[in-house]
């Protein structure tokens, strides 16, 4: 209780003393949660910061051994939650940047053609410029030879393949996402594996099937 009232009503001097006496316990509780010597130190100078700044508040019905340690124990509880969102912030960072790399020639196209970015995506990826010079470059690219007829125009070697194909002939191609997603896939997909393969099922339609798509 003394300490408490001495806390209370004494000068930093004595407040430094009661730092000196009493620190090594929530630095152990520290170093033990968080196996860091740096993280550690600081969270105990906050915890003394604390208990000085809201030392009035200290309850004379508890000791005082119990009071640092919950002032201890919300400081860390604090701690943890600033890690967990500054590690999200970093997630979401690589997340940006990773994307950024596959749609760089996306936002390239959209420069060229004077569009602004369609995604959040695009608006952060670094447009190709290295791809361009003041000087043309008339080299003639060499290639390998195609492995499949280039003048097919994906004929139907299945039945299901027939039945696909004829279905595109269908559809209404005059604005852009008229043509149902799942059908237009297993089309593509047929059209590709030639034979009667089951199309792959992405996870973000799983709860749809080819039929309620049919119906668009």
């Amino acid at each position: 209780m003394e300490l408490i009232y001495a806390i209370q009503t004494g000068t930093e001097k004595a407040f430094t003393s009661v730092y000196n006496l009493y620190h090594v316990k929530p630095y152990r509780y520290f170093i033990k949660k968080t196996k860091s010597e740096e993280a550690s130190i600081e969270l105990v100078q906050i915890v003394f910061t604390k208990l000085w700044s809201f030392r009035h508040t200290l309850s004379e019905e508890y000791s005082f051994d119990m009071q640092l340690f919950n002032i201890a124990r919300t400081c860390f509880i604090d701690f943890i939650r600033q890690q967990s969102i500054q590690k999200s912030r970093t997630l979401n960072l690589i997340e940006i940047s990773d994307s950024s790399r596959v749609v760089g020639p996306d936002r390239t196209m959209e420069l060229i053609l004077g569009l602004p970015p369609m995604t959040q995506f695009d608006a952060a990826a670094t447009p190709m410029w290295r791809s361009f010079t003041s000087q043309p470059n008339t080299t003639v690219s060499n290639h390998l030879p195609a492995h499949v007829n280039l003048n097919d125009k994906n004929l139907a070697k299945t039945t299901a393949g027939a039945a696909v194909a004829k279905l595109s002939e269908q559809f209404d191609w005059s604005k852009e996402d008229k043509v149902p997603d799942l059908v237009m896939n297993e089309i593509l997909w047929q059209g590709i594996k030639g034979k009667a393969a089951p199309s792959p099922v992405h996870a973000a339609f799983v709860k749809r099937s080819h039929e309620e798509d049919r119906k668009k």
